[in-house]
């Protein structure tokens, strides 16, 4: 997913300067999370690049990625059930990327199916900015589905993903 939000506020899509962008900084947040009864988890982070484009103007790339997993036994095993014969629907994870810079908020929504063959996720957005500060958010994750969601206790495949934020100040 990528959306380019301009000075206006408008979003429009496209690959326009993309490879000749300049990485100045690159600042992540991490954290594990865990289901009900500690039954499935989930390490993701949420990486905010300040970009330089080749007009000397700067974007923010907001980059989430998420590894989830179930527990058996003792273990912890990729969650590559999400399209096998237990479950009934696949593992999909939701939420949104926000930007804040003072009172403005740009929200982009994400819903995405865990990779079957790896148990991970991600989405990307990037957004042009001006001088300042400006946060980076990951809100409203959840992880439904996996191994645990056809058992007795199907809250045991879901995690709520807590919010991960990053600071990033463009000059």
């Amino acid at each position: 997913m990528r959306t380019f939000i301009g000075g206006s506020g408008q979003e429009y899509s496209g690959q326009a300067g993309i490879a000749a962008d300049t990485v100045v900084s690159k600042e992540c947040d991490r954290a594990t999370d865990y289901s009900t009864g500690d039954w499935s988890k989930g390490n993701h982070s949420l990486c905010a690049s300040l970009l330089k484009h080749p007009d000397g103007t700067y974007a923010i790339r907001a980059e989430w990625y998420g590894d989830f997993f179930y527990r058996w036994g003792g273990a912890w095993y990729a969650e590559k059930n999400c399209k096998g014969d237990r479950p009934t629907i696949p593992c999909f994870l939701m939420g949104n990327l926000k930007l804040k810079t003072g009172h403005n908020i740009h929200q982009v929504e994400f819903s995405k199916n865990l990779d079957p063959s790896e148990g991970n996720a991600s989405a990307e957005t990037t957004w042009n900015v001006g001088s300042g500060s400006h946060e980076v958010v990951l809100g409203s994750g959840l992880k439904r589905g996996g191994c645990w969601v056809n058992s007795e206790h199907p809250e045991h495949s879901d995690i709520n993903l807590r919010v991960l934020r990053v600071t990033v100040t463009a000059p």
